[in-house]
């Protein structure tokens, strides 16, 4: 389950692996999807991101870094479905096993 604070930058990695051996993902394109169920639409997702070949991290590793905004983690707290799907260079698509992704409430600090 990854944990975000509402309407702040989180970056993560993901290692994309087969029989815990990383795959080179060079020239791979990768999407992730956060959904409050799993059967919404992909294009009434809350959170969806794409990551183009040459924005992959470490491809000949399988690494690749999300990076989601303040704004898009700026949505109602509570819990979410997210999955990554992975298109291959030969059109294969990949779907990762779904997880958790949980909006908390962003704590706020002010000095007076």
């Amino acid at each position: 389950m990854l944990t975000i604070s509402r309407g702040t930058d989180f970056t993560f990695n993901v290692t994309i692996t087969q029989d815990s051996v990383a795959v080179d993902i060079t020239g791979y394109t990768l999407y992730f999807t956060a959904k409050r169920q799993f059967s919404d639409a992909d294009a009434d997702a809350t959170i969806s991101k794409t990551i183009l070949p040459a924005e992959l991290t470490d491809p000949t590793h399988g690494i690749t870094t999300i990076t989601l905004s303040n704004t898009d983690t700026d949505i109602d707290e509570g819990k979410c479905k997210f999955d990554i799907t992975i298109l291959t260079t030969d059109n294969t698509i990949i779907k990762m096993p779904p997880d958790e992704l949980n909006i908390q409430r962003a704590v706020r600090q002010s000095i007076t």
